[in-house]
């Protein structure tokens, strides 16, 4: 989305550039102030550039559950797992739950542009708000994701190892042969 104004559009393709003018007009059925048009370019933008933020941190956070998930798993599959270790994990994927829990606050706001997008009015206060929230929420969040994946995941996997606890990769799968070859 863009405000009503004169855009050049450029197209570049073989070598070639081409320009061209493009003016941008407000369509003709909707009265809103440029004050009104202005403020809902900036809340859609705001919650635009948080939206993907947002949903990278909820993607690591299912990556993180799944992980934690399967570990669980593997502990309870081994007699010799020391408690602390068991909870240890259980304790980290609390964390990731929570940490899920207060990023779906955020997420509401960041998604704020599509309720937005959808209407010719100035945004509301509770938009605007919910976008302000998920702006003061979202870097502490994403930081606190960051320090499990970087850190806490690490130094979990490593005294997996130090216990000789990993994962059964399976049976290797036998290469086929072609008949005749």
């Amino acid at each position: 989305r863009v405000l009503p104004g004169t855009y050049t559009v450029r197209l570049e393709a073989a070598g070639q550039s081409l320009e061209t003018p493009v003016e941008v007009r407000l369509d003709p059925r909707v009265e809103i102030s440029q004050a009104d048009l202005l403020a809902r370019q900036e809340a859609m933008m705001s919650a635009y550039h948080l939206a993907k933020p947002v949903y990278e941190a909820g993607q690591a956070i299912r990556r993180l559950t799944e992980q934690l998930g399967d570990v669980q798993s593997l502990l309870k599959e081994t007699e010799s797992a020391p408690e602390e270790l068991v909870e240890e994990v259980g304790a980290l994927r609390e964390e990731v739950r929570e940490l899920s829990g207060e990023l779906g606050d955020a997420r509401r706001g960041s998604f704020a542009s599509f309720s937005i997008e959808g209407s010719s009015t100035r945004p509301t206060a509770d938009q605007v708000w919910g976008i302000e929230q998920a702006w003061e929420k979202t870097p502490g969040l994403i930081e606190q994701l960051n320090e499990i994946v970087t850190v806490k995941m690490p130094e979990l996997n490593a005294k997996l190892d130090e216990h000789g606890i990993r994962p059964d990769p399976g049976k290797a799968v036998e290469v086929p042969v072609r008949p005749g070859g």
